[in-house]
């Protein structure tokens, strides 16, 4: 029975310890009291704990719903954006590339087809491998004060090197920008090689315009001084008779001046001058 729980025992041939027995069961008794009542007040104070934290977890997990929910649309906005600023950059007419360290890090579509490349074989690539030797150190040292601040965004006009040695006439503006947390540079590349051959042929014009005003002015004045030599070489020969040297000379004179005046008018009409 002591084994079981209890508290003390009494037997019959010593009824003496009956006193002290129910004094220990009493207190025994009491301590058990005292005991649950402590455990009951600990569990009262567990249980306030546990209410309150479920409602903090709660609480906390509404708010991770809701920050779950945003990030999962800021998300979403990022890929709509990153989407859009990928389709406008490679669909985009000017070659476009991002030169940090010196190399290539990135360029699009239409960059990779002006040097006659894959974009996939150019990453990577040192940016001033495309530009012809004597244009390397100007180039460079813009790309470098740009970088640096000490420039503000500029445009220039060079040349890119294609795959088959070509020269490509290209605009190019370059600008600061923060790319993978440091600082590089962005280059929009224009090709002008039309534009170039469209200024080349209206300089061309202006000069044949020049000249052929030029032509038509001493043509103008030559034809009136063939104009007076023939009307005196016909006023000579009219003077002397026929068949005589002075005639004939005269008349040498007039055919010579009317032959010119030809002359004149079908090189003028080889300048369209009329």
């Amino acid at each position: 029975l002591l084994r079981a729980g209890a508290e003390h025992y009494v037997s019959k041939n010593d009824m003496a310890r009956l006193p002290v027995a129910i004094e220990r069961a009493v207190a025994a008794a009491r301590r058990r009291l005292a005991v649950a009542d402590e455990l009951a007040k600990h569990r009262e104070h567990l249980e306030e704990l546990v209410t309150e934290r479920t409602g903090e977890l709660e609480q906390a997990n509404r708010r991770l719903h809701v920050e779950v929910r945003e990030r999962k649309r800021i998300e979403e906005a990022l890929r709509g954006s990153e989407a859009q600023y990928r389709d406008l950059v490679e669909n985009a007419l000017d070659g476009i590339c991002i030169i940090q360290d010196q190399k290539l890090h990135f360029v699009n579509q239409q960059f990779a087809g002006m040097v006659s490349r894959e974009a996939v074989d150019i990453v990577g690539s040192g940016a001033m491998d495309f530009f012809p030797p004597e244009e390397v150190e100007r180039v460079m040292g813009l790309y470098r004060r740009v970088v640096k601040g000490e420039e503000d965004a500029q445009r220039f006009e060079s040349s890119l090197v294609t795959k088959r040695g070509r020269h490509l006439e290209v605009s190019v503006g370059i600008s600061s920008i923060e790319y993978l947390g440091r600082r590089a540079a962005m280059m929009v590349i224009r090709d002008i090689s039309e534009q170039r051959r469209s200024r080349q042929m209206a300089i061309e014009n202006e000069r044949l315009e020049a000249v052929g005003i030029v032509a038509r002015g001493v043509g103008n004045n030559f034809t009136n001084i063939m104009s007076v030599i023939s009307s005196y070489a016909a006023s000579i020969a009219d003077s002397f008779l026929p068949h005589t040297r002075p005639h004939n000379a005269a008349r040498k004179i007039l055919d010579a001046s009317r032959h010119a005046t030809d002359l004149t008018k079908r090189l003028l009409s080889v300048v369209r001058i009329n």
